[in-house]
């Protein structure tokens, strides 16, 4: 990517890395210049990778330009031009200087009362105007409410806003918005109007009040189930000062059933301003009144067996209706009964209810052969013949061989007592909930047809997070009628769609309950199937997973040490980890070399992961490996890892290892095996890297090397790749000599290597190392440039551990020239990107950098926290080099660890800024006596932080050090 880059021939990016505001799923947002204008813009860029992925965001694109097109209002963004140019896609919008709503909610999570309402007010008027359009917004949340420098919102992102003549609709199943700010229709996936955008709007009104959103989970589900069927938390118990009518609007705006809820945004305006104006409530609305659920716990038993009874009695009648308000439909007993995420609706209420009803009668079935004539089985044959079959009083009487005129006088209300009293035990224990879950939809399994049962069956065997593409399911099951199918399941919420309804899974959830329907016959055979489409979609984890669970071991087990190196660029080590652990020795017990491979493969997992103790005991698991390549494979990779544990163990290794190599190839020495010669000059690199760089002995060094280089000349003259790796090698001696322009001249030839491979990884570390030569040498823009090319290359790649590097790099490199602020930007990147790679050791690394960074500026605080981060970190992993590096940076900044007031670290600040502070600058600073101000400058003193220059009034404090001259 360039440094700058000109849209449209007026729109301009001065500097990529600098001006980026911020970057998401769908692309990047930068600061640029309307050079027609002199105005500073923003400048959204759509990812171009996203383009040929996933054309709808394109259209998402699109439909954002055309909303902002027909909107023009103050409180919303303005768009000043859409451009595509060169298979690009730009959106240029004003630029809005003041941060957005969630930053400042972060910093200030309860606003003051006049300031909720007065940004309430001028939202709901550029609401009420998009909707006057009949545009709706559907992504209302406060991280899309930007706010100029004066505090004016505006708001932005119209990207999945939808328009009544576009043909843009929500497809069954698809969730369109941020999870807490969704409706409880959209999380239906129903077709939304303006009302979405009023629920949306008054969480973001009670988030404002209240400091927190007033439907949360700690998972998705638990949040969908909160949105669904939980009471909207009381304000007045949260804050003491909302005025009622704003209390009572945010309740009329939160109605879960939407034609209950307040009916326009124009009406919320209304509201807002008689509010700010002190005028009566224009709609004059009251509290909300919520009729509250019978509690069940206060009901004698004759109370409670009435209420059963009434209930069993529409279940036989199939009167849903009374069913939904019977006040064991709104009672906490039947939660279980419900699919997790379903909406609470009058039919879903009665379906729950039926099911706890079928679960009591079970409750009384007493197993075994079934009879009509035992007494134990009498309460179960009623209730269930009687109420959930229908069948006729006389026929069962007959049946059970009982008077027909004691059916209902006697038998009949002996088994509604029997089930009551165990519907009645429910509501005082929290037992078997997990059994009613499975028995609920065990009940919705047994209700479907048959090709529902079998799709479920199927969507059952696929990863709970996965979604499966629905012409898959159609290969699998060729007989069935897929489409009416899913949208039956969508409908009942067993299953979950994407847009388009291309791709479905289960509701989550309810995976392992639907196992036991699926015979393992038919399980392996849909796992070998599934392995082989997702082998050819090159998902080769999913794929191993499944040839694993279809019984193919040895299959499962080639594809991960085939497509290792894939599945680690796909950052998904930890996933592979767990499911290289799962394989037994015994299942691959007819192919030993393929089990010490995957142990090699384990290795490496252990290794990325940081703990080199497993990873070493994996490697010497695969010591043993029939094959010679793979036991040469096993000693070089175990002592690699020794590296960090043990230098002479490591060194033994790498001995033995290019023994047994150079013993293999003497023994065939009329037709040497190429790959082991090749592998040998890997061997003698390697080795060579511990004498240059762990235990310098640079004439072993240049030995291993020069062996290296004699061998490839024979044996790899056109192996780009190898001379790369020598030369990189050699460039690491120089560079220890202190031989910069020499290590640069190597590093320069390893570029040129690399660059003849066209291996993207092999360029992007090649890049990364001549920049940081560059950067020692205090050749700084060639350094820059190459760390760029090097960041390029990794994104290219999707190696996030050379993303990471070379931001790290990038850093380095301002912060030697004195360019903190563009240093801390790079540090940051490159510990978020670390941070998302899971890894303790990168993020130590970083850690220490930005605890360096932050205490040359003067922010101690952040300085602190990055320092004692960093500590905790390295003592997680054991890493020596790492806490004696933090002690290190203790003893140059010894304010790292103590704890300083606040009034400290603004003394602290200053002499980083001005270079030095006195006793009278300190007390205007802080506002606080002269004899506060000397204890509060004594300790730093005392401490070493500071040190005192001069005498009386001409005492000066400058940081800890040698003295001024």
């Amino acid at each position: 990517m360039a440094a700058s880059e000109t849209i449209n021939n007026r729109f301009v990016i001065h500097d990529l890395q600098r001006d980026l505001l911020g970057r998401g799923g769908m692309g990047a947002v930068y600061r640029g210049l309307d050079t027609l204008t002199g105005e500073t813009v923003a400048i959204k860029a759509l990812n171009p990778d996203l383009v040929t992925a996933n054309p709808e965001t394109v259209a998402r694109f699109r439909r954002e330009a055309e909303a902002l097109r027909q909107l023009n209002h103050p409180n919303i963004v303005s768009m000043l031009a859409a451009v595509e140019e060169d298979g690009r896609h730009y959106l240029v919008v004003e630029y809005v200087d003041g941060g957005n709503l969630r930053q400042l909610l972060d910093r200030e999570p309860t606003l003051p009362i006049q300031r909720v309402m007065q940004i309430g007010l001028e939202l709901a008027d550029a609401l009420s105007r998009t909707h006057h359009l009949r545009i709706i917004h559907r992504d209302l949340k406060p991280a899309n409410v930007l706010l100029t420098a004066g505090g004016t919102p505006k708001l932005t992102d119209f990207g999945v806003a939808s328009m009544a003549d576009s043909a843009y609709l929500t497809q069954t199943g698809m969730w369109v918005g941020t999870p807490h700010y969704l409706s409880p229709e959209a999380c239906n996936g129903e077709k939304l109007d303006a009302r979405a955008d009023i629920w949306a709007f008054g969480v973001l009104l009670y988030e404002m009040l209240a400091g927190r959103v007033p439907f949360a989970g700690d998972t998705l589900m638990a949040t969908l189930t909160a949105i669904f069927r939980h009471p909207l938390p009381d304000l007045s118990t949260m804050r003491q000062d909302v005025p009622e009518p704003l209390m009572n609007l945010v309740q009329h705006m939160l109605v879960k059933e939407r034609d209950r809820r307040i009916g326009s945004m124009r009406l919320v305006a209304a509201e807002l301003e008689a509010l700010l104006r002190g005028k009566p409530s224009p709609m004059q609305l009251g509290p909300l009144q919520v009729s509250e659920p019978v509690d069940l716990t206060t009901l004698t038993g004759l109370e409670f067996e009435a209420m059963v009874g009434d209930a069993l009695k529409r279940y036989r009648e199939g009167d849903w209706l009374a069913l939904a308000d019977s006040p064991l439909a709104r009672s906490p007993l039947v939660e279980p009964y419900f699919l997790p995420g379903e909406p609470v609706t009058a039919e879903s209420r009665a379906q729950a209810l039926e099911v706890m009803l079928r679960w009591g009668i079970e409750k009384l079935n007493p197993g075994g052969q079934h009879s009509w004539l035992g007494s134990s089985w009498r309460h179960y044959n009623i209730l269930y013949h009687f109420y959930v079959e229908g069948e006729r009083a006389n026929d069962l009487a007959e049946l059970m061989a009982i008077a027909s005129q004691t059916f209902y006088s006697n038998w009949r209300p002996q088994a509604i007592a029997a089930v009551s009293r165990v519907l009645q035990e429910e509501l005082g224990s929290g037992k078997e909930a997990a059994d009613r879950q499975r028995f609920a939809i065990a009940e919705r399994y047994r209700r479907g047809s048959a090709d529902e049962q079998q799709m479920l069956r199927l969507l059952a065997i696929f990863s709970a997070e996965a979604y499966v593409p629905v012409d898959w399911l159609a290969r699998l099951l060729p007989k069935v009628e897929v489409l009416p199918v899913l949208l039956r399941l969508v409908d009942g919420h067993l299953v979950q769609g994407n847009e388009r309804l291309t791709a479905v899974r289960l509701q989550g959830g309810i995976y392992s309950y639907l196992m036991p329907f699926s015979p393992l016959a038919e399980r392996r055979r849909w796992h070998d199937a599934a392995g082989t489409l997702y082998l050819e979609a090159q998902a080769y984890l999913e794929a191993a997973r499944h040839f694993r669970q279809a019984g193919a071991y040895e299959k499962a087990a080639r594809i991960l040490v085939q497509q290792r190196q894939a599945i680690f660029d796909q950052m998904q080590v930890e996933a592979l980890g767990a499911l290289v652990a799962q394989f037994q020795v015994a299942e691959l017990a007819d192919a030993p070399n393929v089990w010490a491979q995957v142990k090699i493969v384990a290795g490496r997992v252990a290794e990325y992961l940081e703990d080199m103790e497993t990873a070493a005991a994996e490697y010497g698991e695969a010591l043993a490996a029939p094959d010679v390549t793979t036991k040469v494979e096993a000693y070089f990779a175990r002592a690699k890892v020794l590296q960090r544990l043990n230098i002479d163990e490591s060194l033994a290794h790498f001995g033995y290892c290019i023994d047994l190599v150079e013993r293999q190839l003497l023994a065939n020495y009329e037709k040497p095996d190429e790959k082991l010669m090749r592998l040998l000059t890997r061997l003698y690199i390697d080795r060579a890297w511990i004498f240059i760089q762990e235990r310098p002995e640079w004439a072993r060094a240049e030995s291993d090397l020069a062996r290296s280089q004699e061998i490839m000349r024979v044996v790899a003259s056109d192996d780009r790749a190898g001379w790369a790796n020598l030369y990189q090698a050699w460039a690491g001696l120089a560079y220890q000599r202190g031989e910069f322009d020499r290590a640069i001249k190597h590093r320069l030839q390893a570029w040129l290597a690399a660059s003849e491979t066209k291996d993207v990884d092999l360029m992007v570390r090649t890049a990364y190392n001549l920049g940081k030569d560059y950067i020692w040498a205090k050749r700084y823009t060639q350094g820059i440039d190459y760390l760029h090319k090097s960041y390029d290359l990794a994104q290219k790649a999707g190696n996030q551990q050379m993303r990471g590097m070379s931001q790290k790099g990038l850093g380095n490199g301002y912060f030697f020239q004195g360019d903190y602020g563009r240093a801390i930007e790079h540090y940051e990147r490159a510990y978020r990107i670390f941070q998302d790679a899971k890894n303790l050791s990168w993020r130590a690394s970083m850690c220490y950098d930005l605890a360096e960074v932050h205490a040359e500026v003067g922010d101690i605080g952040q300085a602190q926290a990055y320092y004692q981060e960093g500590v905790a970190m390295a003592t997680e992993i054991g890493q020596d080099r790492y806490l004696s590096a933090f002690e290190s940076l203790r003893e140059k900044y010894p304010f790292l660890a103590l704890a300083l007031n606040e009034r400290q670290n603004r003394a602290l600040a200053y002499v980083k800024l001005n270079d030095e502070l006195t006793m009278q600058v300190y007390i205007e600073l802080t506002e606080i006596s002269r004899s506060q101000a000397h204890r509060d400058l004594q300790e730093l003193v005392d401490q070493g932080i500071l040190l005192r220059v001069g005498k009386g009034r001409g005492t000066r404090y400058v940081l800890g050090g040698d003295p001024p001259p």
